[in-house]
């Protein structure tokens, strides 16, 4: 144990830690909220965005299975897979798959990056819900909530849901 334990070991203080090493100013957080966390981190960072709060922005996610106490737990709960693949929308889904990996994107405001002449890859309008109890077990999605956001993102940001190119979705 030494100093760079509590700080560099703790999830609450990762995002603050790694702020420090690159000087990265404004708003910095981890989140947790099982398979939404990077979909909520990227949320948050437009939100952060359009308020002003920062001129571009790192969000994403990262998972890491270190221990097998997860999986056991998921097994007991016949939440994964028990042929280990995903079967999203269909009729032979069974579970879901657990893998690691790591995606981060920079954001930034749409007419900063046309004002720099950045590539733009896409645009991103967001929002966030939750279920609470318009479905059973509590780790299912819901399909009426789901649909309800989407309503809600496409009123807000006036989109017309013929022109969208892709949409994240979480199997149902």
């Amino acid at each position: 144990m030494n100093n760079y334990t509590l700080t560099g070991t703790s999830t609450s203080i990762v995002a603050a830690r790694i702020s420090f090493t690159f000087n990265l100013l404004g708003p910095a957080m981890a989140l947790d909220t099982a398979c939404s966390s990077s979909l909520l981190a990227i949320h948050l960072a437009a939100q952060a965005l359009r308020e002003g709060d920062c001129e571009m922005a790192l969000a994403g996610g990262v998972n890491m299975l270190m221990s097998p106490d997860i999986f056991v737990q998921l097994s007991k709960a016949r939440m994964v897979s028990p042929t280990g693949y995903c079967h999203a929308f269909s009729s032979k889904a069974d579970g879901y798959a657990r893998g690691e990996g790591a995606g981060i994107l920079l954001l930034k405001r749409l007419t900063d990056a046309v004002r720099d002449n950045d590539p733009i890859w896409a645009t991103i309008m967001t929002g966030s819900n939750q279920d609470g109890h318009t479905v059973r077990p509590m780790t299912a999605p819901s399909g009426s909530q789901q649909f309800e956001l989407l309503k809600k993102v496409y009123s807000r940001y006036n989109i017309d849901p013929d022109r969208l190119e892709y949409i994240e979705a979480h199997g149902m």
